[in-house]
């Protein structure tokens, strides 16, 4: 610093940040835990009918949650542990657990709704859960997060689960997601 001005002294410390940064989070997994709906441990009292119902159905159920911030770099890995905990064929449900991230960009959706259109294809539908309102804006504006489509009330439904009242979902106007 004694050789150079302290403006590029500033410049280079901020640089020099910038990709510590980047490399801390692209080396960092954005996925905290992964459990399957058999093994979910939860604060909610749940009735005996649908205790067992998750005991005999929850292995087509896989939770993630979700840590820091998702930028292009973690979203990165985020995809390959999405689709390494959707191999097995008979997940149906991904369930993302956002309560812990602060910050979704605009790259990083778009990865999302490239890796969400993937698990559609092979039958698994990813859901959103615990999302600040950040990122549920960024979600929404990358149009990842939309209402449920015809498709998947379908086949809650078939599990015994009625969602038409909840959402307009099955008129004329719907659009298939």
């Amino acid at each position: 610093a004694l050789f150079y001005s302290p403006t590029t002294a500033i410049m280079v410390g901020m640089l020099l940040s910038i990709v510590l940064f980047l490399l801390d989070g692209m080396s960092t997994s954005p996925v905290s835990n992964v459990v399957d709906g058999k093994h979910v441990v939860s604060r909610t009292k749940r009735p005996w009918w649908e205790m067992s119902t998750l005991g005999k159905e929850g292995d087509r159920i896989r939770l993630l949650y979700l840590q820091g911030q998702l930028f292009f770099g973690s979203t990165l890995r985020l995809t390959a542990n999405l689709e390494a905990a959707a191999a097995y064929d008979r997940i149906q449900f991904m369930i993302l657990s956002f309560a812990r991230v602060p910050l979704v960009d605009p790259s990083a959706a778009e990865n999302l709704k490239v890796t969400q259109e993937k698990m559609r294809k092979r039958g698994c539908h990813v859901i959103y859960c615990r999302l600040n309102q950040l990122v549920f804006e960024t979600l929404c504006a990358a149009q990842v997060v939309t209402a449920p489509s015809v498709n998947f009330v379908h086949r809650v439904e078939l599990m015994g689960w009625n969602m038409r009242s909840s959402f307009n979902v099955g008129g004329a106007d719907e659009k298939e997601h």
